[in-house]
C-alpha cells in the first residue's frame, strides 16, 4: 500500500476537506462543539454525557493533546477504513493522522475577542443537567471555513476533551456537509472512542473478501453545490462482497454512503440469489430488503432493481414519501 493511498483512506473518512467543500460564506452560522460547565469544572459535551448518560469510563487518559489526537484519531481512521490498511498501533499512522487534523483542523481556530462569547447553536438534543451545571459554547466550525474558539472555556478543558472536541468537528464538519442537521450521533462516537469502546471498523467483515464491487449513485435531484462534484456528493455508495447465510449463497451490500449521508455506523444486508456479477452486467431483478444500522438501529426498507437498463436504487422507512430511483455505476476494486 502506497503512502499516498494509505493517506488517501484517513483523508476520505475523516471529513478534513479542502475549503472550497464549504459553500456558505460568511456568518457565524454552522457545526458547534458545545461543553457543559459545573463551577470552574468544563467537559465538552461528548464526553460529559459518555460517563452522565452511558456511563462510561475513560481508561487512558494522554499527557498531551498531540498524543491523545494521534491515538484516537489513528482509532476512528480505522473504524471508516475500507481495507485493512490502517493499523492504529502504527506510529506512522498516528503521525499522519497528527497532521493531517493539524494542517486542516487546528490551524482553523480564530480566537473570539476575549469577555466575548460564541451564540449557541441549536444542532443537538440536549439532556438535562443538575442544579448548578449550565450549557456553554466552546467552538463553532463556521461556514467561512474558521472555527471560532472561546479560549477562556478552552483554557478551563483537559488535554482529552480538547482532543475530543477537535474530534468531534473533524467528523461533524463532514456530516454536516452531507446535510446532517444534528450533532447526537456523532457525540455518542466520539465519547465511545475515548471509553475504548468503538465498535469493530464498520467494513471489517469485508476488508479480505474478494471479488468486490464499489457502486455509486449521484443525487437524482441534486442541489446546485452537488452538480460540480459528482464523486463527493453520492446519494449511495455501497460495497458489494459475495456472501452466504443458512447454506444460501448470494451478496452482502454494505454502505459507506446512504441517503446522502457518510454513514457512522455498519448498514449492511444480505440479498440471496445475487452474484457480484450481476452488478457488473446490470441484471439485478426487483427486490426490497430491510437494512438496519448496528448501532443507532434506525431501519429502512431497500428498493433495487434494473430499470431501463441501469440498476436503481432507493431507500424508504415506513411512512415516507416516495422518492427518485437514482442510477447505480459499479466497478470492480
Amino acid at each position: 500500500m502506497t503512502t499516498l493511498n494509505r493517506m488517501s483512506i484517513w483523508l476520505s473518512i475523516s471529513g478534513l476537506l479542502a475549503g472550497g467543500l464549504v459553500h456558505a460564506a460568511g456568518g457565524m452560522e454552522g457545526g458547534g462543539g458545545k461543553g457543559v460547565l459545573c463551577g470552574q469544572t468544563l467537559h465538552v459535551l461528548d464526553l460529559y454525557e459518555a460517563t452522565a448518560l452511558y456511563s462510561l469510563t475513560f481508561p487512558h487518559s494522554y499527557p498531551d493533546l498531540n498524543t491523545g489526537l494521534s491515538v484516537y484519531g489513528a482509532q476512528i481512521a480505522e473504524y471508516w477504513a475500507t481495507d485493512s490498511s490502517v493499523n492504529p498501533n502504527d506510529l506512522w499512522v498516528q503521525s499522519q493522522v497528527l497532521s493531517s487534523l493539524q494542517e486542516q483542523i487546528i490551524s482553523k481556530f480564530s480566537d473570539i475577542e476575549p469577555g466575548s462569547r460564541l451564540q449557541p447553536t441549536d444542532d443537538a438534543t440536549l439532556p438535562a443537567l443538575p442544579d448548578g451545571c449550565s450549557f456553554v459554547q466552546i467552538a463553532i466550525y463556521s461556514d467561512d471555513g474558521q472555527i471560532y474558539r472561546d479560549r477562556q472555556y478552552w483554557d478551563l478543558l483537559s488535554v482529552q476533551d480538547q482532543a475530543a472536541l477537535i474530534l468531534h468537528e473533524t467528523i461533524y464538519h463532514q456530516l454536516r456537509i452531507d446535510g446532517e442537521e444534528n450533532s447526537d450521533k456523532i457525540r455518542r462516537v466520539v465519547g465511545l472512542t475515548f471509553a475504548e469502546q468503538l465498535p469493530e471498523p464498520i467494513f471489517k467483515p469485508i476488508w479480505d473478501i474478494e471479488p468486490k464491487m464499489r457502486c455509486f449513485a449521484a443525487p437524482a435531484n441534486p442541489q446546485p453545490a452537488q452538480v460540480n462534484e459528482p464523486y463527493t456528493y453520492l446519494a449511495y455508495e455501497f460495497f458489494v462482497t459475495p456472501d452466504s447465510q443458512d447454506g444460501v449463497t448470494g451478496v452482502r451490500i454494505s454502505f459507506k454512503t446512504f441517503q446522502s449521508l457518510l454513514q457512522i455506523e455498519r448498514l449492511s444486508t444480505f440479498l440471496a440469489g445475487l452474484s457480484t456479477d450481476d452488478f457488473v452486467n446490470n441484471r439485478i431483478p426487483s427486490l426490497e430488503a430491510p437494512i438496519q444500522g448496528s448501532l443507532f438501529g434506525d431501519a429502512w426498507n431497500i428498493d433495487l432493481g434494473t430499470h431501463d437498463g441501469s440498476i436503481q436504487i432507493r431507500s424508504l422507512q415506513p411512512g415516507q414519501a416516495q422518492s427518485e430511483f437514482p442510477p447505480v455505476t459499479c466497478e470492480a476494486i
